[in-house]
């Protein structure tokens, strides 16, 4: 077929085809801009959650190990406060028998101005004494570490102080931790076999 139409009416209705093209084109590219923008704003709004989500956990999680660490430190003092009562009555010791005892081999010069049971395991009983020389702390920690009571002693620190009541004007406290001697667990007691029966 021979196509008699003007070169204008052909180049129009070219141009219009590439039109009609170049516009489904930009739908096209619309469509694709569009869809991609929901997807980001969706993947946004996700990943804004799930941190949310994720701080909250973390937050919960954080809460539940601190009251679980004062649980665990709440448990630790009981054990100590059960460890030291443990030790008095193995050796059934009264607090004032104690004290009376500690008294007893304070050496000429010392004597006894605080006495407490600790929640320490390791060093149960703590005491300070004023003493009329420095010295006179380490008799005090010779004399305790060598009772039946105790296993040892150690001094923490000694503080001089200037005082009216001794003839040198100068008095000393020393701060001292004295250690239980924790008596063993009684050996358990092995029943013997009855012998062979007679024959």
């Amino acid at each position: 077929m021979i196509n008699l139409l003007p070169p204008d009416v052909k180049k129009s209705i070219r141009f219009a085809r590439l039109n009609v093209t170049l516009f489904q084109y930009c739908v096209l590219v619309l469509l694709t801009g569009a869809s991609l923008s929901a997807m980001f704003f969706l993947g946004t709004r996700l990943l804004s959650s799930s941190k949310s989500d994720l701080e909250s956990s973390i937050q919960a999680n954080q809460l539940r190990v601190s009251e679980l660490e004062l649980i665990n430190s709440e448990a630790k003092q009981l054990a100590n406060d059960i460890n030291t009562i443990n030790i008095l009555l193995q050796q059934e010791i009264k607090f004032s028998d104690l004290v009376i005892e500690i008294g007893a081999i304070m050496p000429p010069g010392a004597s006894l101005s605080n006495l407490n049971l600790t929640k320490d395991k390791q060093a149960p009983l703590s005491l300070e004494v004023i003493t009329e020389s420095p010295d006179t702390v380490g008799v005090v920690q010779e004399n305790i570490a060598e009772s039946e009571l105790f296993r040892g002693a150690e001094i923490l620190n000694v503080t001089a102080s200037n005082s009216k009541n001794t003839a040198s004007g100068q008095i000393f406290t020393g701060s001292l931790n004295a250690y239980f001697d924790v008596p063993p667990p009684p050996a358990p007691v092995v029943e013997e076999e009855s012998g062979a029966s007679d024959e």
